[in-house]
């Protein structure tokens, strides 16, 4: 792992904690819905039906959606043992998570949304 990809990931488990984040299937699609997730990240080995469902809800919304790191990788972050998506209520944190991210090699945009 690199160290953007670290920084991105310490970021991101920094928003969770200060209670900027929405853990867990239902509780991601329901901040898609009701506009407030900034940003959506899920783990890169989530199956396709549900890599489907989140990048459908992001691109109807217009919520930029992150593929990074695992599902281990991504709960250790945000102090859980495995998460598979995670939606970051914060702006301001969403704009330098997916900075940090999309700037490692961990990381790939599925979309990408240019108003974060």
């Amino acid at each position: 792992m690199t160290d953007l990809s670290k920084r991105g990931l310490q970021r991101l488990g920094m928003a969770v904690r200060a209670g900027h984040g929405r853990i867990g299937q239902e509780a991601v699609l329901v901040a898609i819905r009701d506009k407030s997730a900034s940003l959506v990240i899920v783990a890169a080995d989530v199956g396709a039906n549900a890599a489907k469902k989140y990048a459908d809800k992001c691109a109807y919304y217009s919520v930029p959606l992150l593929k990074a790191a695992d599902r281990k990788t991504l709960g250790i972050a945000c102090g859980r043992s495995q998460v598979v998506a995670v939606a970051v209520t914060d702006p301001g944190f969403a704009q330098r998570v997916l900075a940090d991210l999309r700037d490692s090699n961990g990381g790939d945009v599925i979309d990408e949304i240019a108003g974060v």
